[in-house]
């Protein structure tokens, strides 16, 4: 129920992100807000529920971005288990630097294979256009993507949804900043 409540949370976030905000930002500054909460659920969460969230939020920047149904999504597994592969068990300390170049590093390669898929399904690309965009992509991802992080961070924190190791550690870390902050008011 916690996993179908996150998803559907982000889920939410990503379409009324996509809807509101980022028609009122400059085109290099506007994110793919689904991949970035996706790929920030894959980061910090359990692996199982980060693929969830990259199937499902893929899904829908098909439903609103996509020329071709489908091949966002399988870009956006793709780059999420190619990501995972590289950076493997670093991901289970709870890093939110190596996280956040990994979103990054994440929406360009999750572009690449998307031209790539449209290409194999015999649409036409101009290559300058589609630079030029997976440029801006990962430009807004750097911009974007330690929010994003924090955020989805905050709510697998609280639905305890985070990877074990890092649930443990946040919650070890509140406790002794609670500790502090009672010690300095007594």
């Amino acid at each position: 129920m916690r996993q179908l409540l996150a998803l559907l949370l982000l889920s939410v976030a990503a379409a009324v992100f996509h809807l509101t905000l980022a028609p009122l930002l400059p085109p290099v500054l506007r994110p793919d807000a689904a991949l970035l909460l996706a790929m920030a659920a894959l980061a910090l969460g359990r692996p199982d529920f980060g693929f969830v969230a990259l199937f499902v939020l893929g899904l829908q920047a098909d439903l609103f971005l996509s020329a071709r149904m489908g091949a966002l999504t399988l870009g956006y597994l793709l780059s999420g288990a190619a990501v995972r592969v590289v950076v493997g068990r670093e991901f289970e300390r709870g890093e939110i630097v190596l996280a956040w170049i990994s979103v990054t590093a994440a929406t360009a390669v999750a572009h690449l294979l998307y031209c790539g898929i449209v290409l194999a399904l015999g649409s036409q690309i101009v290559f300058g256009e589609a630079f030029v965009l997976i440029a801006s992509l990962a430009l807004s991802a750097l911009l974007w993507g330690l929010p994003a992080l924090l955020g989805v961070g905050e709510l697998l924190f609280r639905l305890h949804l985070l990877a074990p190791e890092i649930q443990a550690r946040w919650t070890n870390q509140r406790r002794m900043n609670g500790t502090r902050i009672r010690r300095a008011h007594s």
